[in-house]
This record gives structure tokens, sequence and C-alpha cells, in this order.
């Protein structure tokens, strides 16, 4: 590793500590990073001369010099978490600008007649606009993408095959994650519920209309799959189709079976079940059918949850942030 890498990778051990203590001094950060003082004190000095970290007030010690205290300025940058939506074919477009320390500035959802490349374009000009130190956007579509830039297929037909994530970066100079709907979501309730070491969950989304969808997410990591097929639910092999969720009957078995399968292949902790064609009291039924197929022991933490707007967002922002982390180490 060259020179340049290691000072960023000691840059991003300083951030980290930051933003989870703030009002950490140099020793602190040095203890807690293992990097010397010296370290320390010349990468510190470099962040609050652009502003990225803050100098709070010197705290003294008996006989000794005042120690100088800081503290991540969460405003020194913000991201776009934006998700495009088709939920019984009514466009929707929801976002939130965060700042750097995942407070959110703005949030709003709005209803479109229709939504393509230009729906997105003009909205994140108008917010990078609007709050100058826009460093990252994540962007979440009902749609297969390929390495994490162009949309294959999507249920938002505006979208697909457009290479959304290039054509923005190439607009606008700044990083852009593009991901399934799913994958985003799962990412979200992972983080969100604080699992930690070799945990598996599964979002599992059946809305009305529309072809069924599951986001995996296994030891912490995303499963795409070879060809980024992971999670396509509906091409499982007993009707999983959208025309074949009328009813309350065949949708608890739908997702009775979905359930099984899923959990023979790879033994998830949690599953969270949500979507339109969904309600919270079918959930007991949904175990009970489970225990007719998988025995008990091994059947997963089934969890309904009618809105996943705040996964979604939290797993937008997880992939931002974490695109910042990979655009440092190839700058």
């Amino acid at each position: 590793m060259n020179t340049s890498k290691v000072k960023q990778l000691n840059t991003n051990l300083i951030r980290t500590v930051l933003k989870d203590k703030p009002g950490k001094t140099k020793a602190d950060i040095a203890v807690a990073t293992g990097l010397s003082q010296a370290t320390c004190n010349t990468i510190l000095n470099e962040l609050v001369l652009t502003g990225e970290v803050l100098v709070l007030e010197e705290e003294a010690f008996s006989g000794g010099r005042p120690a100088k205290r800081f503290m991540y300025n969460g405003d020194y940058g913000t991201v776009i978490c934006l998700y495009a939506d088709n939920d019984s074919n009514r466009p929707t477009v929801s976002y939130a600008v965060v700042n750097l320390l995942g407070v959110i500035k703005e949030e709003k959802t709005f209803y479109k007649t229709s939504i393509d490349y230009f729906t997105i374009e003009e909205l994140i000009g108008n917010l990078i606009s609007k709050y100058k130190n826009v460093k990252a956007a994540a962007i979440g579509i009902p749609g297969v993408v390929i390495q994490g830039r162009i949309i294959s297929t999507c249920d938002i037909k505006g979208l697909s095959d457009c290479p959304l994530s290039e054509k923005l970066q190439e607009k606008f100079d700044i990083p852009v994650t593009l991901e399934n709907d799913m994958n985003v979501i799962a990412l979200g309730y992972y983080q969100g519920k604080d699992h930690t070491g070799k945990t598996s969950v599964v979002v599992l989304s059946f809305i009305k209309d529309n072809c069924p969808g599951a986001g995996i997410i296994v030891d912490g990591y995303i499963v795409r799959g070879h060809t980024n097929f992971a999670g396509e639910i509906s091409y499982l092999p007993f009707g999983n189709k959208a025309e074949n969720l009328k009813d309350r009957k065949e949708i608890i078995d739908k997702i009775t079976k979905t359930i099984c399968s899923i959990t023979a292949v790879i033994n998830p902790e949690t599953i969270l079940i949500t979507g339109t064609s969904v309600t919270e009291d079918m959930m007991n039924d949904i175990r009970e059918n489970c225990l007719n197929f998988v025995p008990e022991l091994h059947i997963p933490n089934i969890v309904y949850q009618a809105d996943t707007h705040e996964y979604y967002i939290n797993g937008l922002m997880t992939m931002a942030f974490d695109s910042l982390i990979i655009n440092s180490y190839a700058s």
C-alpha cells in the first residue's frame, strides 16, 4: 500500500473514532486508532483546517497544558438518499438529505405521473444547488442492477436499461451508488437493528399487482448472486407471480412456501415481511403453516412491518457513506 493510501486509511480511522464519540483528545484518538500522537496531530490539523473537524474548548489537567478536544463536523457535507417506487402503479419518489453524522436535514415523498432519468437528474440538481456541499448520492430502484450501475430491467419503465449511475456521476461529479430496492431495505433493517456477527436476515415484499421480491443479508453483506438474480423469489417453482397472489389463503400459502424455501437454504435468524398484499393478522397463520414443513427449532423470527421507508433511507445512507470511503482510497 502506497503512502497516500496509508494516510487515507489513517484519516478514515480518525473520522470513525470522532463520529462514534465526539470530544476526544489527541491522546484518546491515538489510543483508539493505534496511531502515534504525531500522526494524529498531523491529520487532525488538516481536518480542522478544512472545517471537517471542530476544536472544542480546551480542558486543563492538573499541572499540565490544556488538552484540546475534537468533534466531527457533521455539516461539513451531506449525502442524498433517493428512491423511486411504483407501488400499485403509482410512481413515487422519496428522498432525504442527510449530513455526515446521519442527521436528516430534509425529507420528502411526492407522486409523479411518470419517472425517467430526467426526473432523477432534476431533483438531484435542485438539491445540490440548495445544499452546495453534497458529497455523494445513493439511489434505490425496483429492478435489477448490474455492477451497481446499470439498470437492466425495472418496474419503472422510464428507467429500464438506463445507465443511471454513470450519467449522474458524469453530470454532477459525485459518487452515485445504485442498488436494488430490496437489497437496500434489507441492509437498512440489518443496520437499524444493530445485528452483528454471523447473523442473516431476509426482507420479503409482497406488493399488489407486482412480483414479490427479497433482500438477503448474510453476515452483514448483501447476497446478490452470480448474475444479480438473488432475491428474485417470483421465480420460485410454486406460482409466486403477481397474478397468483389474489386472496388471503393464496397469499399465506405462497409466503409460507417462500419462507420455508429460504430457511432450508440459508437458515436466517429473522425474516421481515412487508408489502400491500400482506397484513399483520396473517403472521400467526404463516408461522403455523411453516411448522408443517420445517421443525420449530429452525423457524426464523417472522416480523411484520407495513412501512419500510426508515429502513430504505437507512440502507441508502449506509451505501452513500461507504461510497465516500471507497472514493477516498481511489482519489
